[in-house]
């Protein structure tokens, strides 16, 4: 993040939103797979592909801001599409990307392409064949890539996620936490007569991010038709020397 040539809410942006695309991407994170002639055996299924529009986007950012400090925030609006389609081994693979654009014309973007496992279900005691699980996690793994058509803002993020589905009561929870890397080389030496100075924060940094994210599906009146839901989110990245937190509230829709 070069904060040179951006301002502190683009900071807090490119920091924030590397991990999540969280509730984006929760929506899509598994359509389940359909059993063929053995227990173990599983059918590749179609895309499911969901499209989420943050209105509320909110980003706060306190510490050591350019030449000085304190504590900004900032709104803004966020899109994202996601797809998920699981594989033949019951694991779900799921790709897409958001984009984020500031009041102030600032904008950020991010793709990312994660892998979860086969879904471990706990059925109601008195269920029957078909019905729907009482409770579903699985634990998986996103890298996502960001940067910003305003400047270099380059960055990656490794999160680990664990993905809690409670579908009779359509309610979703995720929870993730993993590496943040600021890839850019925003913070250069300096020379001082015959001596070259370095900064004290290096070019390229890795931190710890983690966030916590939930949906609520809304009832559809035609079981056979898209699913709307209600989004949220949650999100922390110590970077540098500053702290970036997110909240966003959103509506998504399954198809």
């Amino acid at each position: 993040m070069n904060f040179k040539h951006k301002t502190p809410f683009v900071v807090a942006a490119v920091a924030v939103l590397s991990s999540v695309a969280s509730a984006q991407i929760g929506q899509a994170f598994r359509s389940y797979s359909e059993r063929t002639a053995g227990p173990e055996v599983f059918k590749t299924g179609a895309l499911t592909w969901t499209g989420t529009y943050f209105p509320l986007t909110n980003f706060s950012v306190s510490g050591a801001i350019g030449n000085g400090g304190g504590t900004h925030a900032a709104w803004g609006q966020t899109i994202a599409l996601s797809a998920t389609r699981p594989l033949r081994n019951g694991r779900d693979l799921s790709f897409g990307g958001w984009y984020f654009h500031s009041n102030d014309s600032k904008d950020l973007y991010q793709v990312q392409l994660g892998l979860f496992e086969k879904p471990h279900t706990i059925m109601g005691k008195d269920s029957k064949e078909g019905d729907e699980a009482v409770l579903a996690t699985s634990l998986g793994f996103q890298a996502a890539y960001l940067n910003s058509n305003k400047g270099n803002a380059s960055s990656t993020t490794a999160l680990a996620i664990y993905d809690v589905d409670l579908p009779k009561n359509r309610f979703r929870l995720q929870f993730g936490g993993g590496l943040y890397f600021d890839l850019a080389d925003q913070i250069e030496p300096t020379q001082n007569g015959t001596n070259t100075e370095f900064p004290l924060v290096p070019r390229h940094t890795v931190s710890l991010t983690y966030f916590a994210n939930a949906s609520l599906k809304l009832k559809s009146r035609k079981p056979s038709s898209g699913a709307w839901s209600i989004n949220g989110g949650v999100w922390y990245v110590h970077d540098r020397n500053v702290d970036f937190n997110r909240f966003t509230l959103g509506i998504g829709y399954s198809f």
